[in-house]
């Protein structure tokens, strides 16, 4: 999701045909001399076997065969006009103020000249001399086999913004990743053709031409780009890209080769992104195109690195050491012209006006999960919820975040059930230790309901717990908690995270209850320790707090919990993941179960997560949107665990096509599995079951459906719990694709 951010930022601010000099080489190839027929619309074999060799000697060829490495990048992202197009541009807005200048003060058309001089037209202006945005950063990569990767942010400017957005700050370039040209799901989308064999940085080198399958061979050539593939390794080499279908696109990259591993040298992108229009000229609209460039390079390459050391690794993988821009100068690779001074000026002028940087921050937060308005955030998540309980459940969230205080960040929510007729809030408050890491203490009053046997999503990552929130939609059986908790979070190392809590509720079932006949009103003091072991994936600290910047397998979840008053009982629950990508696919697991023993409330069970309404039989009850634990095809609140053990099965199958658009589809298989029991259900005097026999469910899923950015999967019901009727055991649901596994 952070990866918008990089045209958020572009974009809003917008609402060189030519390539630099140091971009071109004597190895590009020209089109127009290129003797290959046109007329081949199939790949050649011996392009897609040369293709196959390249991805299956990627991770061989990557950096991270090395013992330890550290290198530099600068990146330097703007908007501006077409490098030929700045000088008609000047002229063209020259002879706009003459005009205007000339018009009577007080003629017919005032109006349109004082809009003119004092609205858009003066902010058109301006871009004569300055570019429309520009963002500058210097990152610093290091990397030991010994003490794993870190990446310190040694300078940072954005035009316009004092704050700087940190989600934005990490965005990183394919240094590690295979280049969407050679990916072998991509092979759909193209036509491969081995077309020369050449002498490229003094290496022998195989050159492969390649062009949309949506693109027909034009006079310009046969080929959208080139792949060059180094003969000794099958490294990529280079990438030449270059497409008119979709808006003027161009991206080259270059990698050098360094110790027998392939370090990316440049990158270069150039995209168009809109237009500057005027009013009619001569029955004309005059516009001129804008890009947004980037340009990446990286230098300063020490391979080994033997003054690493345990110290350069310390705490999160990437350190924030300026956002200044005050060091730009000394790592700027290229040119920085008098339009990129003036920019930063201009743009940081204009910002005040048109509260540029109040809207970025609005919309850098949307991936977090919540709306930044200056010193308040807004949770996304309390806006609105839907569940058979309240039926509709509106409301609203804020935080107060660093811009108020960095040690103190106050918070409450207020919601409104429409079917109960009841509110809900929450008031709390964070206190922080130190601004080095996550290390705070917290304090709240809570007055709410929740779903009985809902299994525990602390410290879950964001995107885990939207995929989750319609876990208890069809749930009917909810209980009322209210009182206070005390709890105090840390995460000392970039992998380990722990919270413990003690929390004082009364409680009582809001359904026809009762615990060993003596009521459903409770008191529940109960302590917990919850911990989240992810040795694989990347944080950054900011004035926020940790904030994810890549999730990465294993990783684990833990909870323990004990009670102390009126219901003596101790639960843990675990959950598992895993990933792993090869030649066959990519595989996915979840494990996850459960264990309470002693007196509890029914809620303290695990209800085991069926999402279909119990009691209902038309098609549209057999369609939910997905939840991150949970089963399409089970009747919700039926069945209860007091101990469970279940798992979560899918594999993508390396096969891709195309449907409709650009973008490609594949399936995934999935299969689903859960058992427990129940060990004295007589006490709680309602009607529920335990899965004392496997419950298992199997499904496919069609990723992109339609090219679209959803996810359609269809299950179905196998084993001991297959029904006769095929609607019962059958279901459809449906997943935001940027939610992935």
């Amino acid at each position: 999701m952070k990866s918008l951010l990089f045209l958020i930022i572009p974009f809003f601010l917008c609402a060189q045909n030519n390539l630099p000099p140091h971009i071109m080489d004597s190895g590009f190839i020209d089109q127009k001399k290129e003797k290959e027929p046109i007329s081949r619309y199939k790949s050649d074999s011996k392009a897609l076997d040369l293709l196959k060799k390249v991805n299956k000697n990627f991770k061989k060829n990557t950096p991270k065969n090395q013992n330890s490495y550290r290198f530099k990048a600068y990146s330097k992202f703007f908007v501006d006009f077409d490098q030929d197009s700045i000088q008609a541009y000047q002229a063209y807005i020259k002879s706009m103020s003459d005009s205007l200048s000339l018009l009577p003060s007080m003629s017919s058309s005032s109006t349109r000249k004082k809009s003119w001089r004092f609205g858009d037209f003066g902010y058109k202006k301006t871009l004569t001399q300055s570019k429309i945005f520009l963002w500058e950063r210097v990152l610093e990569y290091k990397f030991s086999k010994r003490y794993g990767e870190n990446v310190d942010i040694l300078d940072n400017r954005i035009s316009g913004l004092k704050q700087p957005i940190y989600d934005a700050m990490v965005l990183q370039s394919n240094i590690e990743q295979i280049p969407d040209e050679i990916k072998k799901e991509n092979w759909i989308l193209y036509r491969y053709f081995l077309i020369d064999s050449i002498q490229y940085q003094g290496r022998d080198t195989y050159v492969i031409g390649f062009r949309k399958k949506s693109t027909p061979p034009s006079h310009e050539g046969p080929y959208n780009g080139y792949l060059y593939i180094d003969q000794k390794s099958y490294a990529v080499a280079k990438i030449e890209n270059k497409n008119n279908d979709k808006g003027d696109i161009e991206n080259i990259s270059i990698w050098q080769p360094i110790h027998n591993s392939w370090f990316l040298e440049r990158k270069y992108m150039k995209v168009r992104v809109g237009s500057i229009g005027f009013g009619k000229v001569k029955k004309k609209k005059k516009k001129f195109g804008k890009y947004l460039y980037m340009e990446n390079v990286y230098f300063d390459f020490e391979i080994p690195s033997d003054d690493l050391s345990r110290k350069d690794f310390k705490g999160y993988n990437y350190h924030v050491k300026n956002t200044s821009g005050s060091q730009l100068y000394l790592y700027r690779r290229g040119n920085f012209d008098t339009r990129d001074a003036a920019t930063y000026c201009k743009m940081d002028s204009l910002a005040k006006t048109k509260k540029v940087e109040f809207t970025l921050n609005f919309l850098a937060g949307i991936p977090r999960g919540d709306f930044r308005l200056g010193p308040v955030n807004l949770p996304l998540d309390k806006f609105f919820d839907i569940n058979r309980y309240e039926n509709l459940r509106l409301g609203m969230g804020v935080k107060f975040n660093e811009d108020l205080s960095a040690y103190i960040s106050p918070d409450a929510y207020i919601a409104y059930g429409v079917r109960d007729g009841r509110w809900k809030h929450r008031i709390g408050i964070d206190v922080r230790t130190t601004l080095k890491k996550d290390d705070f203490f917290r304090l709240e009053y809570t007055d709410d309901i929740a779903a009985s046997g809902k299994f525990n999503q602390n410290l879950w990552v964001g995107k885990m717990k939207i995929m989750n929130a319609g876990a208890g939609i069809q749930n009917l059986n909810y209980y009322r908690y209210y009182g206070f908790k005390l709890s105090y979070l840390n995460s000392p190392i970039n992998s380990l995270t722990y919270r413990v809590e003690t929390a004082n509720y009364k409680e009582y079932a809001l359904f026809d209850y009762a615990y060993k006949g003596i009521g459903k009103t409770f008191n529940n003091l109960f302590s917990m320790l919850s911990l989240k072991y992810s040795p694989n994936s990347k944080y950054i600290m900011t004035p926020s707090g940790k904030d994810m910047v890549e999730q990465g397998y294993p990783e684990m979840y833990f909870n323990w919990e004990k009670g102390w008053a009126d219901f003596k009982y101790y639960r843990f629950d675990v959950l598992a993941l895993y990933q792993l990508k090869s030649l066959w696919g990519q595989t996915g697991l979840r494990l996850y179960g459960g264990y309470v023993k002693g007196s509890f409330p029914v809620w303290k069970s695990f209800e085991s997560g069926g999402l279909a309404p119990e009691g209902k039989n038309s098609f549209m009850s057999r369609f939910n949107l997905t939840t991150y634990l949970g089963f399409a095809t089970m009747p919700s609140g039926v069945y209860y665990q007091d101990k469970f053990g279940a798992f979560y099965l899918s594999h993508r199958l390396p096969w891709h096509f195309k449907s409709f658009g650009q973008n490609t589809s594949s399936f995934d298989m999935v299969y689903k599995g859960m058992i427990g029991e129940f060990k004295n259900p007589d006490f709680h005097a309602i009607k529920f079951e335990s899965l004392k026999k496997l419950y298992q469910e199997v499904g496919i899923e069609w990723n992109n459906f339609l090219s679209s950015q959803f996810n359609l999967g269809v299950f179905y019901r196998v084993g001991p719990y297959n029904t006769p009727h095929f609607k019962d055991n059958f279901a459809v649901q449906l997943k935001l694709k940027i939610l992935g596994f």
